[in-house]
């Protein structure tokens, strides 16, 4: 969807502003995706099934890094002025396996972490190790 809404956007920036392609897809790849703190904030107050809310917080990461993905093919284009689309879909692709590798290492980390201190029976240092694990790891 991301896609579809910055070529739309660019097209409409060549036409009504007269820029160049490469140089409106900039600008649509910087303002088009939204994040999930904004997808947050519209569903705030409405009561949705946790389902909704969890896909829509996975769609905004994932228009997130399609649109780095487009912002840096973009900027690729508009600076050697060939628009190189495989090479864009071999780094989404190893963007995506990348995190998702990342993401299982992480969480089989603290997985067994976890079961370690479970089976020694250290309930406070569990307890507080769950809420700062984002501020360590960042």
């Amino acid at each position: 969807m991301i896609l579809l809404i910055a070529v739309a956007a660019s097209f409409s920036l060549k036409w009504l502003l007269g820029l160049s392609l490469p140089l409106g897809l900039i600008l649509a790849s910087i303002s088009a995706p939204t994040d999930a703190t904004a997808a947050e904030s519209v569903t705030n107050g409405l009561k949705l099934p946790t389902i909704v809310e969890h896909h829509l917080k996975n769609e905004s990461l994932f228009n997130d890094a399609s649109g780095i993905i487009l912002l840096n093919m973009a900027i690729s284009w508009y600076l050697s002025r060939q628009l190189e689309i495989a090479h864009t879909v071999v780094d989404f692709l190893y963007s995506m396996l990348g995190g998702i590798i990342f993401g299982l290492i992480v969480s089989a980390i603290l997985v067994l972490f976890r079961q370690g201190l479970l089976r020694r029976n250290l309930k406070f240092v569990q307890s507080t190790f769950h809420p700062t694990t984002a501020i360590l790891l960042l």
